[in-house]
Formats: structure tokens, sequence, C-alpha cells
């Protein structure tokens, strides 16, 4: 059963589960080709993008020194949408259900968790 990955009201595509571990899961990511509210879907894009980027780095270097210093990068640059509650997922059925900010990797797997708080 796919989801329906949302920022507020923005349909940013579907999330087919593959697995989870208590407390993320995970899925493969598959983006919405619409391309209203340009603006806000380019930040999410550069945030996806960046994601990846920390993630290869840790992967490809195995450097926690290098890796929390892009990581703290990152999070700086996109405070906004990482501390946002404007995240959510939608099942086949029509429920939502909150999640903190996502995690993208490059091989378009997303990770999440739920946020039970809301």
């Amino acid at each position: 059963m796919p989801y329906r990955l949302f920022f507020g009201d923005l349909l940013l595509g579907e999330i087919e589960p593959i697995d989870f571990d208590f407390p993320g899961s995970f899925g493969e990511f598959r983006p919405s080709d619409a391309d209203d509210r340009p603006e806000l879907r380019r930040r999410i894009a550069d945030y996806a993008a960046s994601s990846a980027a920390v993630e290869r780095t840790m992967l490809e270097q195995g450097d926690n020194e290098a890796w929390e210093a892009r990581m703290l990068e990152h999070d700086a640059r996109f405070l906004d949408l990482i501390a946002s509650r404007d995240w959510w997922l939608e099942d086949d059925r029509g429920e939502r259900s909150a999640i903190l900010v996502p995690s993208f990797s490059g091989d378009s797997t997303v990770v999440w968790r739920w946020d039970f708080d809301r």
C-alpha cells in the first residue's frame, strides 16, 4: 500500500513502503511530476539532494568528523523544513498520519519516523 507524501497541502510524490526498523520506516520514493508551487518544490528538492549528499559522505568516506560537519551545514541550511510540522503521509483510504522530516538518499530511498505527538 503506497503512501502519498505531503508537505502541507503540496503533494510531493508516493512512497512504497519496504520495511521498518522501529522507530524508522523506509521505502522507495517516486516524486510527483506536478509543477505547481515551483519555489517550494525546488526548496524541497534541494533539501533531498543535500540529505543524499550527507549520507554519501558517511558511506564513501566513513569519516565521522566529515559527516558531522556536513550534517551541521545541511541542518543549518534547511532548518525551516527540518523543524516544520507540515510533513505527513496519506494512505489509500485518505487517512493522514504526521511524520517528522524525512531523509532522502540518492537511490530513491526515503526514511521517515511517525510523529506520535501530533
